[in-house]
């Protein structure tokens, strides 16, 4: 470890920095949606309790709140006091829906995790993830217009994903005849060519003790 990196008792010392503070873990309430919101996965309460055993590990009281009820706080100044809040907000369409509580975090002061609203919906967005992937060099599926189905061969397998939705909800391999016929398709749908092979999901995390990212166990499957 080099001299300008911090000391894994330098790290610990900072953490404590935060021992009697409080953070808020903001987390998305179906009932409480409006009419413009469509929920297709939410963390449940083990995702959204296991963030409150860390900040208690960490020394710090967890405020559980719902995203509404967080940005009508925050904006009228009633919220209690945190030093940060975790955006558990998700599994929410439209995607720029997932950024009200950066945004109203970063507008009063407050430091949003995992990111702020402009990361999060940039990278979020499965055409613009993927420009970004082709512009650091990585090899990505070829992209289709609608149009342009009509000049493969019909039988040319296709996939067809919705922009806005992860976890693979709304995947569907089709056909280049297929979807070419299809007028349910959204102007914002994504349409790749089909790629053959193994499917593996890496997650990489930031290490700030050695201020370098790490990869951790990856979760692979097959695309047959």
């Amino acid at each position: 470890m080099t001299d300008d990196l911090p000391s894994a008792r330098q790290f610990r010392q900072q953490i404590t920095l935060f021992r009697g503070h409080s953070a808020a873990v903001v987390y998305g309430f179906a009932p409480a949606g409006q009419f413009t919101q469509i929920w297709y996965d939410q963390w449940r309460s083990s995702v959204i309790s296991s963030y409150g055993y860390a900040l208690e590990e960490l020394g710090l009281h967890p405020y559980f709140v719902d995203a509404a009820a967080f940005a009508r706080q925050a904006l009228d100044g009633s919220l209690p006091k945190v030093i940060c809040a975790f955006n558990l907000n998700a599994g929410i369409t439209p995607i720029h829906h997932w950024s009200m509580v950066p945004s109203v975090a970063s507008w009063c002061g407050i430091k949003p995790f995992p990111s702020e609203a402009d990361v999060l919906i940039v990278s979020e967005r499965k055409d613009t993830a993927s420009l970004i992937a082709r512009e650091c060099g990585l090899a990505v599926p070829k992209n289709f217009q609608k149009d342009e189905l009509l000049s493969l061969n019909p039988l040319t397998p296709v996939m067809i994903k919705p922009r806005d939705l992860g976890g693979s909800v709304g995947l569907k391999r089709s056909t280049a005849g297929e979807l070419a016929a299809d007028k349910a398709i959204q102007p914002t749908d994504v349409l790749q060519e089909f790629v053959r092979g193994f499917d593996l999901t890496i997650p990489v995390v930031w290490q700030p003790e050695v201020a370098r990212e790490n990869c951790t166990a990856g979760i692979s499957g097959i695309s047959a």
